[in-house]
């Protein structure tokens, strides 16, 4: 029996033994997340990652800068490809470790913080490389850079938050104040760990893991000073998630505030509201989900999801823009399902168009995950390209009791007219594709959802996920092939324009991460391979060749 992810998904975890125990599997819903590939120290000249820590991009997402903070104490350079998410090595840029990075809104500096102080690099627009300014001397535990590039803010374990002036040519550093916990009416500081400046500049958010706490300041853009304002809590108020949170991030339309953190021992991310005129926060709730554990948070440029590391793993939540909401929607894990570079994360990124999502991990990698922008639909959709003769589209289905013997084969042959344009070029576009499965029951969800996406992750663990999926098949169409299993589910696809009776479609998929239905299926099926731009290629099947013993065989009508 096929099961598609050895992950969870929506709190159920598919197939995997994780701790101890066994959750009974999941339908077979795709990942909405996969992954890419990763650049792991020691591995094709690779080097600067035998602990790997803070991660951070430059605003045009063409350059990833790594910290390895406790080994070789390096900082290394990836270029990021924009089309498949893949990164490249390029240097080992300077010999210092770095826990945390801020890189400012022009993309001209970027800041690491170190153990004992803060460096200050130059930075090329073009190649990304990178050029000492200065080292401020101040030991601390994450940076922000105002959205108005001003000012640089930092958080310290030592109970301190510092304000610095921003040259806008060097991005030198001057020391402007320091707020401390306990003096002068500030709390919420101690053991502070993450900064955020809000997008709309007018307020400073720090977490600290000591207190328990999000501190509030309110923040002057001309002198850069800062203001408290409050601090929210775990258990203040009915405050819940703030048990030593580890990360606080502002969504990018300003309205929310996330924290990471724990409620009983049970990592997940705390949300409030934010008042914009004031800064003042109010508790939403705590969201949970996918495993135990808590660790650093990112939020996606669209503000529609938000990523929190924990134990070897990421947990993914979607966001509700208006009320703040988060649900929780599914966990990778490092080491099943396909996924890898989860071990130990430390940092979490996502790229500025929202597709990318890249991790940095204690077990010296750096792994590219994709969001994938298309799921099957919950009942068939109308409209669909048909074939033009009957009997001529195939599907097989191989449900073996071993995984590794699975088998998916579908064949949509003699189909109505089809253009070049139809298929929206999945190669150069984020245009994936999912093939999907519907019995004939009133249970309106598919049986087996399975993905092509677009974009990289189909070459070798050198390549960093830089070779692409997809590839143009001139003016015919377009070929899909992987080198690996993943849990996308296809293998191998093809994608043929043509005239009507012409137009034609491959699709195969094998082997452990194929998601197969149980067989027998209840006629009729109807399998329908739909893109992320809504055009979709459908067949069905009304009787069976064989439906039995986990083979299904049969043509369309």
């Amino acid at each position: 029996m096929s099961l598609l992810n050895q992950r969870v998904r929506g709190g159920v975890l598919i197939a995997a033994i994780l701790c101890c125990f066994v959750v009974p599997p999941s339908p077979a819903v795709a990942a909405r997340h996969v992954f890419v590939g990763l650049q792991r120290d020691g591995v094709a000249g690779v080097t600067g990652l035998a602990f790997a820590f803070g991660i951070g991009m430059s605003p045009d997402g063409q350059h990833l800068y790594v910290g390895d903070s406790f080994v070789v104490n390096r900082l290394t350079r990836f270029t990021r490809d924009l089309t498949t998410g893949g990164i490249l090595f390029d240097e080992v840029a300077f010999d210092a470790g770095m826990i945390r990075f801020a890189v400012s809104p022009d993309g001209l500096s970027v800041y690491g913080q170190g153990a004992s102080r803060i460096h200050v690099f130059s930075r090329d627009a073009l190649t990304g490389a990178l050029t000492l300014v200065e080292d401020e001397v101040q030991g601390g535990s994450d940076l922000a850079v105002s959205p108005d590039g001003l000012h640089v803010y930092q958080s310290s374990g030592a109970g301190l938050v510092r304000a610095y002036d921003r040259d806008g040519i060097t991005g030198a550093l001057t020391f402007i104040e320091e707020h401390e916990d306990g003096v002068s009416g500030v709390d919420g500081l101690d053991v502070a760990n993450g900064i955020v400046v809000s997008p709309d500049g007018e307020h400073v958010y720090v977490s600290a893991s000591g207190d328990h706490a999000i501190a509030v300041f309110s923040r002057n853009a001309g002198t850069g000073e800062l203001t408290f304002v409050e601090f929210q809590q775990e258990g203040m108020g009915g405050v819940d998630g703030l048990i030593t949170p580890e990360g606080v991030r502002v969504s990018p339309d300003g309205k929310h505030v996330y924290a990471s953190g724990a409620s009983g021992g049970t990592g997940g991310v705390a949300a409030f509201s934010r008042d914009a005129g004031t800064g003042a926060l109010t508790f939403l709730a705590h969201a949970t989900g996918g495993g135990a554990g808590r660790g650093r948070l990112a939020l996606s440029p669209d503000g529609t999801h938000v990523y929190l590391l924990k134990n070897s793993s990421m947990g993914i939540y979607t966001r509700d823009s208006v009320s703040g909401a988060l649900v929780f929607e599914e966990v990778l894990f490092d080491g099943l399902g396909g996924y890898d570079g989860l071990g130990s994360p430390e940092d979490v990124v996502v790229s500025p168009d929202s597709r990318h999502v890249y991790v940095a991990a204690g077990e010296s990698t750096v792994a590219a995950f994709q969001r994938v922008h298309v799921a099957c639909s919950p009942a068939p959709l109308g409209g669909c390209f048909a074939p033009t003769v009957s009997q001529k589209a195939l599907l097989v289905v191989k449900d073996n009791a071993t995984d590794a013997k699975d088998k998916l084969v579908w064949k949509w042959l003699k189909g109505e007219a089809v253009t070049l344009g139809d298929f929206g070029d999945p190669p150069a576009t984020a245009n994936d594709y999912a093939l999907c499965v519907y019995d004939g029951t009133a249970n309106p969800q598919p049986i087996a959802e399975l993905l092509a996406p677009a974009g990289g992750g189909c070459g070798k663990a050198a390549d960093g996920g830089g070779v692409a999926c997809w590839q143009p098949l001139a003016t015919k169409g377009f070929r899909y092939k992987r080198k690996d299993t993943h849990p996308d589910g296809v293998v191998a696809a093809k994608l043929l324009a043509g005239g009507a009776g012409s137009a034609k479609i491959v699709l195969k998929a094998k082997k452990d991460f194929t998601p197969t239905p149980g067989v027998p299926v209840t006629l009729p099926v109807t399998v329908q391979l739909q893109n992320a731009a809504g055009t979709c290629w459908s067949a069905t099947y009304s009787a069976a060749l064989r439906n039995a013993d986990g083979l299904f065989k049969a043509k369309a009508d």
